[in-house]
């Protein structure tokens, strides 16, 4: 005999969108990858003066907290390379 389980429509709800959450993150860790001033100019070889200047997108986390997405960085190197 087959039980059926009630389980409240919210519940129900509140569980897919923790899974859709879930493999978002999962599928897309790369492009939420975030790194601090210090390691953005590791990255490029430049000073920090030099780093804001660019164009590249910040992430404000607080007034004082900027990070910047390792794709963004990445976005740019791209569409800096010289043929």
């Amino acid at each position: 005999m087959n039980a059926t389980v009630n389980i409240p429509l919210d519940d129900m709800l509140a569980g897919v969108r923790r899974e859709v959450a879930a493999q978002i993150l999962a599928e897309h860790s790369d492009d939420l990858a975030l790194i601090d001033i210090k390691g953005a100019c590791a990255v490029l070889k430049i000073s920090r003066y030099t780093l804001a200047k660019l164009p590249i997108p910040r992430v404000a986390l607080t007034t004082d907290i900027v990070r910047y997405r390792l794709s963004d960085i990445a976005a740019y190197i791209a569409a800096n390379v010289e043929r």
